[in-house]
């Protein structure tokens, strides 16, 4: 195994600029913003025509909704449970 050495700190190069917090969520809240809005589209579209078609387009945009860690079957859920 290679010996650990000790570096200070001024001996180890500059970290790159990161850019602002703001700036790098913006993008995704944005698609994840447009994506709730075709699944709100779509899901009225399902309860009234019950086709296949829209049930597996719900799917895909629940699936890319989670890769936004956003659960949209979990809040139905939780919105349900409050109804009661």
């Amino acid at each position: 195994m290679g010996r650990l050495s000790k570096t200070s700190l001024n001996q180890r190069e500059p970290l790159p600029p990161h850019r602002p917090m703001a700036e790098s969520l913006a993008p995704r809240i944005l698609q994840a913003k447009e994506l709730i809005r075709e699944r709100r589209r779509i899901a009225l579209a399902y309860r009234r025509s019950q086709s296949d078609f829209d049930r597996d387009r719900l799917e895909i945009i629940d699936h890319e909704l989670a890769s936004h860690n956003i659960d949209i079957p979990a809040i139905q859920r939780c919105v349900a449970q409050r109804k009661i």
